[in-house]
C-alpha cells in the first residue's frame, strides 16, 4: 500500500509541477551563482582593496550557498520527473508484455507466450496483490462485465496492473492446458481466481470479461 501511495504522489500533477518550479528555479539560483566578472576590482589604496576583498568573500559565501541550493533543487526535480518517466514506462511495459503473451499463445507458440506472461506477473505482480487486497478491504464491488458508463469503464482501465497480471496467470494456464501440462494449468488458472475484480478487454467485441471467472470455469473443467 505504501508502494502506491508513493506512485500516486509521484504521478500527481502537483508534484509535476512542484518538480518543474524546482527544476527552473534550481537552474536559476545555479546562473545567479556564477561569478560576475571583475568581482575583485584592483584598487590602489589599501583600505578600500581591504574592504572590497572583504564584500568579494562575502559574496562568494552567499553564491555558494545559493549555487548548492540550486543544485539540489535542480537533482530532486530531476529525480521526480526520471521516476515519473520510469512509472509511465512501467504501466506501458505490462500491457506491452500482455499483449505480446497473447500474440505468442496465438500463434501456438506456447513456450514463449508463457515466458511472457511470466515476465509481466514477475515485475508487476507484487503491486497487482496489493491492489487486489486493498480493494477487498474497502469493499469495493466487482466490477460490471457490461460497465453502464464511461466512468465506470475507465474505472476498469485504470485499473491495468490487476487486469493484466490476472491475465498472464491465465494465459499461462491456456498455455499449459495446450501443452497437456493439467498440473501446471491448474496452478496458474488458481491464481488467477485470486484477482476477483480483473476485467480483461476484448476490442472485437467490445466487451469485459471476468478473468477470474473464467479461470474458475477452466479449473472445474480440468477437475472433473
Amino acid at each position: 500500500m505504501e508502494n502506491n501511495i508513493l506512485i500516486e504522489l509521484i504521478n500527481s500533477t502537483a508534484t509535476l509541477i512542484a518538480a518543474i518550479a524546482a527544476l527552473l528555479g534550481g537552474i536559476a539560483a545555479i546562473l545567479r551563482s556564477l561569478p560576475p566578472k571583475n568581482i575583485f576590482r584592483k584598487s590602489h589604496v589599501k583600505e578600500e582593496n581591504t574592504t572590497v576583498e572583504t564584500e568579494g568573500k562575502s559574496m562568494k559565501n552567499n553564491k555558494k550557498k545559493l549555487r548548492n541550493i540550486g543544485v539540489v533543487s535542480t537533482l530532486i526535480a530531476i529525480f521526480i520527473i526520471t521516476m515519473r518517466v520510469v512509472f509511465a514506462q512501467g504501466i506501458a511495459a505490462n500491457q506491452k508484455l500482455t499483449n505480446e503473451a497473447w500474440d505468442y499463445y496465438d500463434k501456438n507458440e506456447y513456450e514463449s507466450a508463457i515466458l511472457k506472461a511470466t515476465e509481466c506477473i514477475n515485475m508487476f505482480g507484487g503491486q497487482a496483490e496489493l491492489e487486489q487486497e486493498e480493494l477487498i478491504n474497502n469493499n469495493i464491488p466487482v466490477p460490471d462485465t457490461n460497465p453502464k458508463s464511461e466512468e465506470d469503464k475507465n474505472k476498469i482501465f485504470s485499473r491495468g496492473l490487476l487486469n493484466d497480471v490476472a491475465t498472464c496467470y491465465f494465459i499461462i494456464g491456456q498455455s499449459y492446458e495446450k501443452q497437456g501440462n493439467r498440473t501446471e494449468a491448474l496452478r496458474a488458472y488458481n491464481n488467477a481466481v485470486e484477482f476477483t475484480h480483473a476485467m480483461a478487454y476484448d476490442p472485437s467485441g467490445p466487451w469485459f470479461w471476468s478473468v477470474s471467472k473464467a479461470a474458475k470455469g477452466r479449473v472445474r473443467q480440468l477437475e472433473e
